[in-house]
């Protein structure tokens, strides 16, 4: 008799209750506290929105404006140390996309990148699009975040069944629908630091 059913029985007997309905109490419990101490990120998932404002128009002014973005380039190298992938989900065309991730000097450090017209896809925030980087990249929905600056991009991470949204919101006076939700991207890797959802840094 394994452990679970000795408890479980000495529980019916306390209790009076039927034994297989504290059996199922049981299971029901394990499975939840496993899922809640065992989850671990795996991939981040960002659109281009927030890491650069206006990106069809990449300027000085938009060059002045992405410094209240936070610091981009020191997130994604945070959490590639992490041993998180990064993948961009953009509504944008793939021609914009490439040109701000260019403009940002963060091509590198990219492992996917998925774009409104490609094929197969369907526009944010139907599921498809994260499904599409979950099969490329071999990461399960619940090991994804999904962070973003709109309440589409919060729906596309509830519609995936992502394991967190986290929104971006400045002044944090709007309401996206996140799970979380941080001034800047630069707080990002510090929120999951606090929510121990990531395990151990690489060097």
């Amino acid at each position: 008799m394994g452990p679970s059913k000795m408890i479980s029985g000495s529980f019916s007997k306390f209790l009076g209750k039927p034994k297989t309905l504290i059996i199922r109490f049981s299971e029901r419990y394990v499975t939840k506290s496993i899922q809640q101490t065992s989850a671990s990120y795996k991939l981040a998932v960002f659109d281009t929105a927030e890491l650069l404002p206006h990106e069809s128009l990449i300027d000085e002014q938009n060059k002045r404006s992405s410094a209240t973005i936070g610091d981009v380039i020191g997130t994604f190298k945070d959490l590639k140390n992490l041993g998180i992938k990064i993948a961009i989900c953009s509504s944008s065309t793939r021609d914009d996309t490439k040109r701000t991730i260019s403009y940002l000097g963060i091509e590198e450090m990219i492992d996917i990148t998925k774009c409104a017209k490609d094929p197969s896809l369907l526009p944010k925030p139907h599921a498809s699009n994260v499904d599409s980087i979950c099969a490329d990249t071999g990461v399960r929905p619940s090991n994804v975040v999904v962070v973003g600056n709109t309440p589409i991009d919060m729906k596309l991470g509830r519609n995936s069944k992502v394991g967190l949204t986290i929104g971006i919101c400045p002044g944090g006076d709007c309401d996206l629908g996140a799970d979380k939700t941080v001034d800047s991207i630069t707080e990002v890797v510090p929120l999951l630091r606090r929510l121990g959802q990531v395990i151990e840094e690489k060097y």
